[in-house]
C-alpha cells in the first residue's frame, strides 16, 4: 500500500517539476532587497537541509555568487520563484520516493521556518518543494557545520575565508552577510532573546553591505551587523578594523558610573605627560569631540548582551587610536580642565596592569579572607584553600570582577560537601539545524566528603566585568551553602564560543551553547543572580574606596 502511495506521489511531483515554470504566480514587482533576502534564506536552507549540499557535493559559495545577479534581475514574483526553483535544481535531484511525508499539508509552526510559507514571496509550488526537504530531513552528515566533542557547540572548519580580499566585491560581501545570517538563524542558542526580528535585520543590512565603498566601510557595516545579535561573545577582528580603532590607549581606566564615564585608575608610570588626571574625574570631551556624541557613535559597533557591558566595552574603544597623542577635557569639582596626554601601546598598558595587580589572596581586617580570582592559577588552589590562616576566617570574598583561570571546579570541593546540580545547557541538535536540546542538569562538587570543607561565609563579588567563565564560576560558587552574591549586573554572556571566518579576513564568534541555572533560570543578557545590588559611586572613586568590597566586608562582619 505504501509503495503505491509513494509511487503516485513521485509521479505527481515529477509532473510538477516539468511544468513548474508555467505555474501562475503574481506579476507584482519586487524590490532588490526582497529578492536578495529570499535568496539568502533559500540558499542557507538548502545548505543545511538538502542532502547533496549538506554533504559538500557542491561548491555552494560559487553557486550563490552565480545566483546573485539572477535574483537581483528578477523583476516580479514569477521570475523570483523561477530562480528559487532553479537554485533547488542546482542543489541536485531528489528521490522523493524515499520520503514518508511527500506532500506536507500543514503549516510549519517552528518560527525558524515560517518564512517558507510567506505567500507574499513564494508561490505554492516553491513552498511545497522547500517543505518537503524540511519535513524529510534525513541527513546526518554535514559538510558546512560540525559539532565539538563533549560540549556540542558548532564548528565551521569548511567555510572559505576569502582572506585575500581586504575589500571583497559586492557579491562576496553579500556572501559574508548571508553566511553569518544563516549560521545565527540555525545555530545560535540565544536567537530567541536577541530582542528584535532577525529577518528584519537581514533586510536592513543588505543595502548597507552593497553600498559599502571601501574596506573600512565594509568592516564597519559587518561589525555593526554582528553586534545586533546582542551577545557579549560576538567578537570581531580584522586587520582593517584593528587599524581603525588603533592600538594606543591613554594611561587610565574608565567605567560608566552614574551615567558618566569616569576615570577609575591612573597608570602613573605611563602618565609620561604628567597631566593632572585623577580617579573620579569625569570625561566630557576627547580629542575635541563631545563625549555624548562619541558614546552614540561607538555604541552601535559594540557587541554586548546588556547595557552595563555595552558601556564597559565602549569605554575600552572610545579613547583608543592610532596616534600617540590625545587631548582630554575632564570635569572635577565643577571645573573643566583640559590636558594633553601620551597614549601607549596596548602591550605596555597590559604590562602595567600586571605590575599593579596586587596579591592573589589576603586576610583583610576583621579576619576576612580575600581571593582575587583573576590572579589565582590552578597550581595555587590547593596551597591557598588548605592554608590554615584562610580556613579559620569568618568568611572568604571571592572577587570575580575579572576573568578567572579555570579554577572553579578545584575550589568548589572545599566549599561543598557533596555534588549538587548547578546548571543545564542548551545544545544545537546535530540532526536538526534550528533545533536545540536541553541537557540534564549538570552536577558540580566532590562525590563524598574530601575531609576539608570551609565553614565560614562565602561572598562572591561581580559586576559588568564578570563575563563568561566568570559568570559560570559564580554559578558554581553559589552552590556553597553559605554563599551570597554582591555587586551589579554581570555581562550576561555565557557558554562555549563558536568561531567562524567571513570574507575580508574577518574573524568573529558567538555563544555556541546556552547556559541556564538548573531550575531553568536564564543567564543570557540578564547575568547571574545577585543577592545585594551594590554599585560604585563617583564620590567613592575619588576617595579611593572600593564600595562593593567594603559592603562585602561589613556583610560578613555583621553575620
Amino acid at each position: 500500500m505504501r509503495l503505491k502511495k509513494t509511487a503516485i506521489s513521485f509521479i505527481v511531483l515529477t509532473l510538477f517539476l516539468s511544468v513548474s515554470l508555467l505555474q501562475p504566480a503574481s506579476l507584482k514587482r519586487v524590490e532588490n532587497t526582497t529578492n536578495l533576502s529570499a535568496l539568502c534564506k533559500v540558499w542557507g536552507f538548502l545548505k543545511y537541509f538538502h542532502p547533496e549540499v549538506a554533504k559538500g557535493f557542491h561548491d555552494w559559495d560559487e553557486i550563490l555568487l552565480s545566483s546573485i545577479p539572477k535574483f537581483s534581475g528578477a523583476e516580479n514574483l514569477t521570475a523570483l520563484n523561477n530562480e528559487v526553483i532553479e537554485l533547488i535544481r542546482k542543489a541536485g535531484g531528489i528521490n522523493y520516493m524515499d520520503y514518508d511525508n511527500t506532500i506536507p499539508d500543514t503549516p510549519i509552526a517552528d518560527p525558524n521556518f515560517t518564512w517558507l510559507e510567506d505567500q507574499t514571496i513564494f508561490d505554492w509550488y516553491t513552498t511545497l518543494l522547500l517543505k518537503i526537504l524540511k519535513n524529510n530531513n534525513l541527513n546526518e552528515t554535514r559538510h558546512y557545520v560540525q559539532y565539538s566533542e563533549y560540549i556540542g557547540n558548532t564548528i565551521y572548519e569548511n567555510e572559505k575565508s576569502y582572506a585575500d580580499y581586504e575589500y571583497p566585491g559586492e557579491n562576496i560581501r553579500l556572501l559574508a552577510l548571508f553566511r553569518y545570517w544563516n549560521i545565527i538563524h540555525y545555530f545560535f542558542p540565544y536567537k530567541d532573546v536577541i530582542g528584535e526580528n532577525w529577518e528584519g535585520v537581514l533586510e536592513e543590512f543588505i543595502p548597507q553591505v552593497i553600498n559599502a565603498q571601501n574596506a573600512l566601510e565594509y568592516n564597519l557595516v559587518m561589525r555593526k551587523f554582528t553586534a545586533r545579535i546582542n551577545d557579549g561573545h560576538a567578537s570581531f577582528r580584522s586587520i582593517t578594523i584593528d587599524n581603525y580603532w588603533g592600538v594606543y590607549f591613554p594611561p587610565f581606566d574608565v567605567r560608566y558610573i552614574e551615567n558618566k564615564y569616569a576615570i577609575t585608575r591612573v597608570y602613573d608610570n605611563l602618565n609620561t605627560s604628567n597631566a593632572d588626571i585623577r580617579p573620579g574625574d569625569i570625561i566630557i570631551s576627547f580629542n575635541g569631540q563631545n563625549v555624548d556624541e562619541l558614546i552614540d557613535f561607538t555604541l552601535q559597533y559594540m557587541a554586548a548582551s546588556n547595557e552595563a557591558r555595552l558601556h564597559y566595552n565602549a569605554g575600552y574603544f572610545m579613547f583608543s587610536g592610532s596616534n600617540e597623542k590625545c587631548s582630554i577635557t575632564i570635569l572635577r569639582d565643577g571645573i573643566e580642565k583640559v590636558f594633553t596626554l601620551d597614549r601607549h601601546h596596548f602591550y605596555d598598558l597590559y604590562a602595567e596592569e600586571e605590575r599593579l595587580a596586587g596579591k592573589i589572596w589576603d586576610i583583610l581586617p576583621g579576619n576576612i579572607g580575600y581571593i582575587n580570582m583573576g590572579l589565582l592559577m590552578p597550581e595555587d588552589v590547593d596551597p591557598v584553600m588548605t592554608n590554615a590562616e584562610l580556613l579559620n576566617t569568618k568568611g572568604i570574598i571571592f572577587d570575580l570582577r575579572n576573568y578567572p583561570n579555570g579554577t572553579a571546579t578545584q575550589i568548589v570541593k572545599y566549599l561543598i560537601l557533596n555534588s549538587v546540580k548547578f546548571a543545564k545547557f542548551k545544545i544545537p541538535d546535530p540532526v536538526n539545524p534550528g533545533s536545540f536540546i536541553f541537557s540534564d542538569s549538570y552536577w558540580i562538587g566532590p562525590y563524598g566528603s574530601n575531609g576539608i570543607n570551609y565553614k565560614g561565609k562565602v561572598v562572591i563579588l561581580v559586576d559588568e566585568r564578570s563575563v563568561s567563565r566568570s559568570e559560570f564560576t559564580c554559578m558554581i560558587f553559589q552552590k556553597a551553602p553559605n554563599s551570597t552574591t554582591i555587586g551589579s549586573q554581570t555581562a550576561g554572556a555565557d557558554g562555549n564560543v563558536s568561531r567562524l571566518t567571513l570574507p575580508g579576513g574577518i574573524r568573529t564568534s558567538f555563544s555556541g551553547i546556552g547556559v541556564f541555572y538548573s531550575d531553568g533560570t536564564p543567564t543570557q543578557r540578564v547575568g547571574v543572580k545577585i543577592d545585594h545590588t551594590i554599585r560604585p559611586t563617583i564620590s567613592g572613586i575619588r576617595q579611593g574606596r572600593d564600595e562593593v568590597l567594603e559592603f562585602a566586608v561589613n556583610f560578613i562582619k555583621n553575620q
